[in-house]
């Protein structure tokens, strides 16, 4: 196990490249004109950081509707994208995650609620396969019946990691995630991740790691980041765990990185 303890000089979020359009996302429907699933489609057809913007004035968006033959409800998105969810509270009728990222991304101000991967097993709300920062956005009662009951980083079996900024998550919440085997909330493969003010309550797996399993990762724990009664923190196989400033670690905290 590798734990590195360092006085960080701050995270700065940056958004890159030449902004391409914007995207009102004004109906809460499944499909069809100013819905979300449209928005993302139109963003992967025009060149450079697209930005959708979902009204303030929705509460919740239900994705029901599946899209191909598999079966497969999620939204795919293979072009850099900015999301601002004003609070947006999505939910799935059918079982299936909500995104799944081949591209840079940033999401802002966004619920997940209720989300379930059956496919491929892994990632009840999000697959991360490209570098993604999350902001203020809560995952709440989304499921996995193999690993990362909220959320999966991983390169899925690529020759390079995950791009080198990686996933990263501030000020989000994950509560009440589950997983079958392990990663009740966040299961992190050959790749960075960094979690700055965040909170974990009442994750849980039917294996390992309630909260965080890292597999061959690295883990930045910084800014006061939160957990429940769970004494297991991160659980992981040859992975390093770094705790950034202003981290405090609870009495009886566990890091297990076998």
């Amino acid at each position: 196990m590798k734990i590195i303890f360092f006085l960080s000089l701050g995270f700065c979020l940056a958004i890159p490249w030449s902004k391409g359009s914007t995207f009102l996302v004004t109906s809460s429907t499944d499909t069809g004109p100013n819905t979300l699933r449209q928005a993302i489609l139109n963003a992967d057809a025009t060149v450079g950081r697209d930005t959708i913007e979902i009204s303030a004035m929705l509460d919740t968006i239900l994705l029901s509707s599946h899209t191909d033959t598999l079966h497969r409800n999620h939204l795919w998105f293979d072009d850099t994208l900015v999301l601002f969810g004003n609070g947006i509270v999505l939910t799935t009728q059918d079982t299936g995650r909500f995104f799944q990222n081949e591209a840079y991304a940033w999401m802002f101000d966004v619920i997940f609620l209720g989300g379930t991967s059956s496919l491929s097993g892994n990632g009840g709300a999000f697959w991360a396969n490209r570098s993604i920062t999350f902001t203020h956005c809560i995952f709440i009662q989304n499921s996995a019946p193999s690993r990362g009951g909220a959320v999966v980083a991983s390169t899925n079996g690529a020759i390079t990691p995950l791009d080198t900024s990686d996933i990263v998550f501030i000020n989000c919440s994950f509560d009440s995630n589950h997983s079958g085997i392990t990663g009740g909330a966040l299961w992190v493969r050959l790749c960075k991740a960094r979690l700055e003010g965040c909170s974990f309550l009442q994750n849980t797996s039917d294996g390992t790691a309630p909260n965080i399993y890292l597999d061959q990762g690295e883990i930045t724990l910084a800014g006061l980041v939160a957990f429940d009664s769970a004494p297991q923190i991160v659980h992981g196989f040859r992975g390093t765990v770094i705790l950034a400033e202003a981290f405090e670690v609870p009495l009886g905290t566990e890091f297990i990185i076998e």
